[in-house]
């Protein structure tokens, strides 16, 4: 009679898996519509100087992860466990990145929606590749880099927003909008009509960018706590 041998083990628990893409936030609240599905990728802008090229000491001292919601300590280690699992798995980091968009689309599709997606939530890289492997999502970005905003315009999914801060020139600005691409501008009171006889956008009211006439101005209002507001503020930022 042969012997019946059970063994017992523990179940294997699935790793946790980090999730690139946000979901759900206030701002993407203002962006989604019942015909527009939006998601960010949030990243560590700190992280080095190379997340955000063309950040002024300014940009860096009032950025948006400063403030609010951003500011939590689970936000923050969030944005940097992202930033390092780029840096240091960066194949590994796109495949589960393709994966979450493929995911999405699917999502939003069967939902008869758009899928808006903005890679550089708190960066401002290059997503080159990724854009160019999803010609049928459509994506926006802010830059503030002039030559990556050019760039960026020859893509047909992409809708890119030339960032300006204290230290972009007239020159910065006319150059972007002469090449098909709008500026973003901080204000520090309300949102004017028109900035430097450019007819401006209220760009607090969504980031459906991609619904923007060309030739405008994106106009933002300063924000974060009084410090910070203060500080944009005295050093142009906010104009």
């Amino acid at each position: 009679m042969g012997l019946l041998i059970r063994v017992y083990c523990e179940p294997l628990q699935p790793e946790e898996t980090m999730q690139l893409l946000t979901h759900q936030s206030a701002k993407l609240a203002k962006t989604q519509t019942d015909r527009v599905q939006s998601v960010i990728l949030y990243l560590d802008p700190l992280y080095n100087v190379d997340m955000c090229k063309g950040a002024s000491a300014t940009c860096r001292k009032t950025c948006l992860i400063h403030s609010g919601r951003m500011r939590m300590d689970n936000a923050k280690q969030a944005r940097k466990a992202r930033t390092e699992y780029l840096h240091q798995n960066p194949e590994l980091f796109d495949i589960q990145l393709k994966g979450e968009l493929l995911q999405a689309y699917a999502k939003a599709k069967r939902q008869g929606k758009i899928l808006d997606v903005r890679l550089n939530g708190t960066s401002d890289l290059d997503w080159s590749r990724i854009y160019d492997a999803f010609p049928y999502i459509q994506f926006h970005e802010y830059t503030k880099r002039v030559d990556l905003a050019l760039k960026l315009k020859q893509f047909k999914n992409v809708t890119v927003t030339f960032s300006r801060h204290e230290n972009h020139t007239d020159s910065d600005i006319m150059t972007t909008l002469n090449m098909g691409v709008n500026v973003a501008v901080v204000f520090a009171g309300d949102v004017p009509k028109t900035f430097k006889g450019i007819p401006v956008i209220d760009g607090d009211a969504h980031d459906r960018r991609f619904e923007d006439e060309k030739g405008h101005i994106v106009g933002l209002k300063v924000k974060g706590t009084n410090d910070i507001k203060s500080i944009a503020i005295k050093r142009g930022f906010a104009v």
